[in-house]
C-alpha cells in the first residue's frame, strides 16, 4: 500500500491536506481507520479509500451546530473519534450525519447563532504533537488515484525518504490507537471472548466463568452487563449462569454482542 499512499500524498498541494486523524476523512489512509480496532463496532471499519470529500473543518473556527457534513452515506451511519482539546488528549465521538457536535467537550451545544470554538480536534493520542488551528480538509481518494507508478520518485531503485510531513505508523502508535475508548453505548467485551461463554478469555468455558457471571447478578454496571448478560435480556440473572454452565467443555464461536 505504500506506493499508492505516496501517490495520494503527492496529489496533496498543501500541508493541511497531509494532516492525519481528521474526523472528516473516512479512509484507511487515515490512522484512525487504518486497521480494525478492537474497541470499534465491526461495521465501523471498512477496507476502503474515501469516496467523498467531506466539508472542511477549521480548528480555529468550529461551529458546533454544523457538525460533520458531507455526502458519504456509509460514514454517516457510524461515528468517528475526535479530540476535545487540552494538554492531555481526551477522545470523544461525533456523529457524521450533520448532527451537532460538542467539539470542546463541555456537554453543551450553544444555541444559534452559535459562537465558534477553537479545538485541536485531530489531537487524539499522546504520541502526537498538538497541532491547533489547522484547516482539516476532506478528501476523496478514489477519484484522485493515479496508477502510473513508474513515473513516481519512489519507483526508482534505492532508499527513499518519507513525505516530509508524514510520520510512519509504529507498533507503539498502533497499540495506543487500539486503546481508543469505544463509542458511547457500544458494548465491547473485555477481555475479548475466545469461546461462547468464556467470559474470562482463557480459551475454555468452566466454573470460573459461571462464577464470574454468578457474582455479577443484578449489577447495573454497563461493562458488567456487556460482559455477563449472556441471553441479552438487558440485565444479569441466573439464566445467564445456566447458559454458561451448559457450555462447559465447549469452545464455540462467540455469539454477537447484544444490540443496544
Amino acid at each position: 500500500m505504500r506506493s499508492t499512499k505516496d501517490r495520494i500524498a503527492d496529489d496533496y498541494t498543501d500541508n493541511a491536506d497531509l494532516l492525519n486523524r481528521k474526523p472528516n476523512y473516512y479512509s484507511v489512509m487515515n490512522y484512525t481507520w487504518i486497521h480494525p480496532n478492537p474497541t470499534y463496532p465491526e461495521n465501523y471499519w471498512r477496507l476502503d479509500y474515501s469516496h467523498v470529500a467531506l466539508d472542511p473543518l477549521d480548528e480555529s473556527n468550529l461551529i458546533e451546530g454544523n457538525g460533520i457534513t458531507g455526502a458519504d452515506d456509509i460514514f454517516a451511519a457510524i461515528m468517528t473519534p475526535y479530540g476535545s482539546g487540552g494538554k492531555t488528549p481526551v477522545i470523544l465521538w461525533a456523529k457524521t450525519d450533520g448532527s451537532p457536535v460538542d467539539w470542546n467537550g463541555n456537554d453543551d451545544i450553544d444555541p444559534p447563532p452559535p459562537p465558534p470554538v477553537a479545538v485541536d480536534i485531530n489531537y487524539l493520542h499522546a504520541h502526537q504533537d498538538p497541532s491547533p488551528n489547522d484547516l482539516l480538509s476532506g478528501r476523496a481518494d478514489w477519484p484522485n488515484l493515479r496508477f502510473r507508478l513508474f513515473d513516481h520518485g519512489h519507483f526508482a531503485d534505492g532508499v527513499h525518504g518519507l513525505t516530509p510531513e508524514e510520520q510512519e505508523l509504529t507498533v507503539e502508535m498502533a497499540q495506543e490507537i487500539a486503546q481508543t475508548p469505544p463509542p458511547p453505548g457500544v458494548c465491547v467485551r473485555d477481555p475479548a471472548w475466545i469461546c461462547d461463554g468464556d467470559v474470562d478469555g482463557d480459551g475454555q468455558v468452566n466454573p470460573v466463568d459461571s462464577g464470574l457471571v454468578q457474582g455479577a447478578i443484578g449489577s447495573p454496571d454497563e461493562q458488567d452487563v456487556c460482559n455477563y448478560d449472556i441471553d441479552c435480556s438487558g440485565f444479569i440473572n441466573p439464566v445467564d449462569v445456566g447458559i454458561v454452565q451448559s457450555l462447559f467443555g465447549t469452545c464455540d464461536a462467540p455469539r454477537a454482542v447484544c444490540d443496544e
